[in-house]
Protein backbone atom coordinates (compact mmCIF):
# COMPACT_ATOMS: atom_id res chain seq x y z
CA UNK A 1 0.00 0.00 0.00
CA UNK A 2 3.24 2.45 0.38
CA UNK A 3 6.52 3.13 1.98
CA UNK A 4 7.92 4.04 5.08
CA UNK A 5 10.78 6.79 5.48
CA UNK A 6 12.60 7.92 8.45
CA UNK A 7 13.53 11.48 9.41
CA UNK A 8 15.53 12.80 12.45
CA UNK A 9 13.86 15.52 14.29
CA UNK A 10 15.20 16.70 17.45
CA UNK A 11 17.62 13.76 17.73
CA UNK A 12 14.76 11.20 17.40
CA UNK A 13 14.17 9.07 14.32
CA UNK A 14 10.39 9.27 13.42
CA UNK A 15 9.03 7.05 10.70
CA UNK A 16 6.08 8.41 7.98
CA UNK A 17 4.09 6.77 5.99
CA UNK A 18 3.67 6.99 1.87
CA UNK A 19 0.73 6.37 0.27
CA UNK A 20 -1.19 6.79 -3.01
CA UNK A 21 -3.32 9.80 -2.56
CA UNK A 22 -6.36 7.85 -4.74
CA UNK A 23 -6.06 4.76 -2.66
CA UNK A 24 -4.69 2.41 -5.51
CA UNK A 25 -2.06 -0.03 -4.76
CA UNK A 26 1.20 1.38 -4.80
CA UNK A 27 3.40 0.16 -7.93
CA UNK A 28 7.16 0.08 -7.53
CA UNK A 29 9.74 -0.11 -10.66
CA UNK A 30 11.72 -3.36 -9.46
CA UNK A 31 14.44 -5.72 -10.90
CA UNK A 32 14.85 -9.76 -10.76
CA UNK A 33 16.86 -11.88 -11.37
CA UNK A 34 18.67 -15.44 -9.86
CA UNK A 35 21.04 -15.46 -7.67
CA UNK A 36 23.94 -18.01 -6.12
CA UNK A 37 23.07 -18.10 -2.18
CA UNK A 38 25.34 -20.21 -0.21
CA UNK A 39 25.34 -22.76 -3.72
CA UNK A 40 21.41 -22.55 -4.17
CA UNK A 41 20.22 -20.63 -6.91
CA UNK A 42 17.36 -18.61 -5.92
CA UNK A 43 15.26 -15.84 -6.84
CA UNK A 44 16.13 -12.21 -5.62
CA UNK A 45 14.73 -8.80 -6.54
CA UNK A 46 15.51 -5.38 -6.20
CA UNK A 47 13.24 -2.23 -5.78
CA UNK A 48 14.43 0.83 -8.21
CA UNK A 49 15.07 4.07 -6.84
CA UNK A 50 15.68 7.44 -8.30
CA UNK A 51 16.60 10.96 -6.70
CA UNK A 52 13.89 12.40 -4.99
CA UNK A 53 11.32 14.57 -5.51
CA UNK A 54 10.23 17.71 -3.58
CA UNK A 55 7.27 15.66 -1.30
CA UNK A 56 10.53 12.96 -0.07
CA UNK A 57 13.14 15.14 0.10
CA UNK A 58 12.49 16.35 3.33
CA UNK A 59 12.90 12.74 4.46
CA UNK A 60 15.53 10.85 2.32
CA UNK A 61 17.80 11.20 -0.16
CA UNK A 62 16.45 8.69 -2.94
CA UNK A 63 12.85 7.21 -3.37
CA UNK A 64 11.12 3.92 -4.72
CA UNK A 65 10.51 4.76 -8.75
CA UNK A 66 6.66 4.31 -7.98
CA UNK A 67 4.84 4.16 -11.20
CA UNK A 68 1.30 4.62 -12.68
CA UNK A 69 1.16 2.02 -15.30
CA UNK A 70 3.19 -1.41 -14.67
CA UNK A 71 2.98 -2.40 -18.25
CA UNK A 72 5.13 -0.09 -19.42
CA UNK A 73 7.97 -1.07 -17.10
CA UNK A 74 6.90 -4.88 -18.09
CA UNK A 75 8.12 -4.53 -21.38
CA UNK A 76 11.66 -5.69 -22.32
CA UNK A 77 13.23 -2.64 -24.14
CA UNK A 78 11.78 0.11 -21.22
CA UNK A 79 13.89 2.02 -19.82
CA UNK A 80 13.29 4.32 -16.07
CA UNK A 81 13.20 7.44 -18.59
CA UNK A 82 10.35 5.78 -20.11
CA UNK A 83 8.57 5.63 -16.98
CA UNK A 84 5.62 8.23 -16.43
CA UNK A 85 6.54 7.82 -12.79
CA UNK A 86 3.90 8.89 -9.85
CA UNK A 87 3.79 12.88 -9.03
CA UNK A 88 4.08 14.58 -5.46
CA UNK A 89 0.72 15.44 -5.35
CA UNK A 90 -0.41 12.33 -6.77
CA UNK A 91 0.56 10.71 -2.66
CA UNK A 92 -0.16 11.59 1.34
CA UNK A 93 2.00 11.21 3.83
CA UNK A 94 1.60 10.66 7.61
CA UNK A 95 3.20 9.97 10.55
CA UNK A 96 3.22 6.43 12.03
CA UNK A 97 4.23 5.08 15.71
CA UNK A 98 7.92 3.86 16.15
CA UNK A 99 6.18 0.52 16.73
CA UNK A 100 6.78 0.02 12.70
CA UNK A 101 10.48 -0.97 13.67
CA UNK A 102 9.94 -3.21 15.56
CA UNK A 103 9.94 -6.73 14.67
CA UNK A 104 8.02 -8.41 17.78
CA UNK A 105 5.33 -5.64 17.30
CA UNK A 106 2.22 -7.42 15.19
CA UNK A 107 -0.65 -4.78 16.21
CA UNK A 108 -1.79 -2.91 13.30
CA UNK A 109 -3.80 -0.95 15.75
CA UNK A 110 -0.30 0.40 17.79
CA UNK A 111 1.72 1.12 14.41
CA UNK A 112 -1.25 3.56 13.25
CA UNK A 113 -1.95 5.11 16.82
CA UNK A 114 -0.29 8.14 16.80
CA UNK A 115 -0.73 8.87 20.18
CA UNK A 116 3.08 9.73 19.94
CA UNK A 117 3.53 13.18 18.94
CA UNK A 118 6.26 13.74 15.79
CA UNK A 119 7.39 16.99 15.14
CA UNK A 120 6.47 18.91 12.05
CA UNK A 121 9.08 19.10 8.90
CA UNK A 122 11.86 22.08 9.64
CA UNK A 123 12.13 23.77 6.53
CA UNK A 124 16.11 23.73 6.37
CA UNK A 125 17.72 20.89 4.08
CA UNK A 126 17.35 16.99 5.50
CA UNK A 127 20.90 15.80 7.63
CA UNK A 128 22.74 13.15 5.52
Amino acid sequence: EGFYEWREEDERKWPFFFERKDGKPLMLAAIWDYSDVKGDVVPTFAIMTDEPNELIAPYHDRMPVAIDNPETWLEPNTSLDDLAMLEPDQFVVRPVNPAVNKVAEKDIDKIEDMTVIVPPPKSKARKK
